[in-house]
């Protein structure tokens, strides 16, 4: 279903996916409309009901077209003790919600502890000017940022339902951030772009620092429901549990419900929003683009961003935007990208996280996050201490001046090959086999002994054959049939 609201321009998609929305609304305002579709979400909004926690009156505000009677909240639905228990009161237009829930002994404690403000219903009486008798506008909203109002045949009702939200302080229109607020939000756009998702809790958001009313406000994040189920971390294991919040003189607990406790902050750290992934992309790009004077950028694939390039010492070095380098398949993925780009240089990735090590695929590897103006009046990349990242790692890029192999712990570890650049070992057999090859260097090392101890297998089979590949290809090589040595 598409509603569109020419009165404001807005497009309004329901579809079984977020894929199939976004290109429906693409389509529609393209083919129908005939216009370029905002770089921002056509859904570029939030409905607040948390505010109903300080009351239920609505005031009642004078519009030209419509003459408001009465307003009031018929229906209003908590969570209680744990979030999977739900409590609803609901009343006519007639009756005053907040006083019925006042005269009921206990009650209006019950609400002012609640958890979550989980469903409001609204009815609304009003006179439309030119029209005769008075109408009703019934609509609810959630705490999952969903209303009824786009269900509404009469345009001229989900335009004013919206309206009066606004007047309300209930519905909260995204807006385009300011210079100060890029700069200030963009290492958290980072770190959620890294993630790669697209839902978010509340407790990761809170033990980062993040400032999420001003994504909220932003549209980056959209509030999306509540947790149900929490896991309390045991000795052993984890057990999956129904949580609770419990207020204590010192403080918030969680309990679980066979008995286990732990500390617990605010209940907003059980909150759960959705990432808005495309804007968070699109205005990362579009930052970058202006802090680095890119014309053109190229995604390679859907964690490698190609950015064009930077100019250091007299030559242009290629220039990258990656992420989630902490997944050993993407980050394999990156680096095969990478390689075939090999003609170009030694180039410099930006990661959008902080994964260890300084370089990947013979390229320099640097934290963007580590290279952005503090109190800036707008966004802006220190290029002087980028441009000294990459002069102080290109050698180690390019294999350093000698045959090492930097192992973290058993199942890890960095093969640096001087001319050939560096390659990420993960998996313990074939870090004992990469160990045994660099501590035989510069004697060729027999295939049976590389492989001793596993059972038979080929050297093929415990890289698997995209790594093989890229080992054979430039740092390893077969002097004679049934030996191999580092290829320098």
């Amino acid at each position: 279903m598409i509603v569109h609201t020419p009165s404001t321009g807005r497009v309004h998609v329901r579809a079984g996916t977020r894929k199939l929305r976004h290109d429906a609304a693409e389509s529609f305002i393209r083919t129908v409309l005939e216009q370029e579709p905002s770089q921002q979400p056509v859904d570029f909004q939030a409905y607040d009901i948390a505010r109903f926690f300080n009351g239920f009156d609505l005031g009642l505000p004078e519009f030209d077209d419509a003459s408001i009677l009465r307003a009031r909240v018929i229906r209003a639905d908590i969570s209680i003790g744990n979030l999977a228990n739900r409590l609803s009161v609901s009343t006519s237009l007639d009756e005053d919600i907040g006083q019925l829930i006042s005269d009921q002994p206990g009650l209006e404690r019950i609400f002012r502890n609640a958890l979550a403000m989980r469903f409001v219903e609204i009815a609304v009486q009003y006179r439309r000017a030119g029209v005769d008798g008075e109408r009703t506008l019934d609509f609810t909203l959630t705490d999952r940022n969903t209303t009824s109002l786009l269900s509404l045949d009469d345009p001229f009702e989900r335009v004013l339902g919206h309206r009066l939200l606004r007047h309300w302080g209930i519905l909260r229109d995204g807006r385009a951030p300011t210079p100060r607020e890029s700069t200030a939000v963009l290492p958290a756009l980072l770190a959620l772009w890294n993630l790669a998702s697209d839902r978010i809790n509340g407790a990761w958001l809170h033990e980062r620092g993040v400032d999420v009313k001003t994504l909220l406000d932003l549209g980056f994040l959209v509030p999306s429901g509540w947790e149900g189920d929490d896991l309390i971390d045991e000795e052993d294991d984890f057990g999956e549990h129904v949580a609770k919040v419990v207020e204590r003189p010192e403080g918030l607990e969680l309990h679980s419900s066979d008995g286990q406790s732990s500390s617990a902050a605010l209940p907003e750290r059980y909150r759960v929003y959705r990432i808005r992934d495309g804007w968070v992309a699109s205005h990362l790009r579009e930052q970058l683009g202006k802090a680095l004077d890119i014309t053109a950028m190229e995604n390679i694939r859907p964690d490698l961003i190609a950015l064009g390039a930077l100019e250091i010492d007299g030559r242009d070095v290629p220039l990258y935007l990656a992420r989630r380098l902490e997944d050993e398949r993407v980050r394999a993925a990156i680096d095969t990208e990478l390689r075939a780009r090999d003609k170009q240089g030694i180039g410099l990735v930006l990661q959008a996280g902080d994964v260890a090590g300084v370089c990947l695929a013979a390229n320099v590897l640097a934290r963007l996050a580590d290279h952005i103006l503090p109190e800036g009046a707008e966004f802006a990349v220190d290029l002087t201490s980028l441009t000294a990242a990459f002069r102080r790692n290109r050698s180690l890029a390019q294999g350093g001046a000698a045959v090492e192999f930097h192992k973290s712990g058993t199942g890890a570890g960095v093969l640096s090959v001087p001319g050939r650049g560096t390659i990420d070992i993960v998996g313990e057999n074939r870090v004992t086999v990469i160990d045994r090859l660099v501590q035989a260097y510069p004697t060729p090392m027999k295939t049976e002994d590389m492989i001793a101890g596993f059972g038979g297998q080929s050297l093929s089979s415990i890289f698997g054959q995209p790594l093989w590949d890229k080992l054979k290809a430039g740092f390893m090589r077969s002097p004679k049939r049934g030996q191999w040595e580092i290829a320098v």
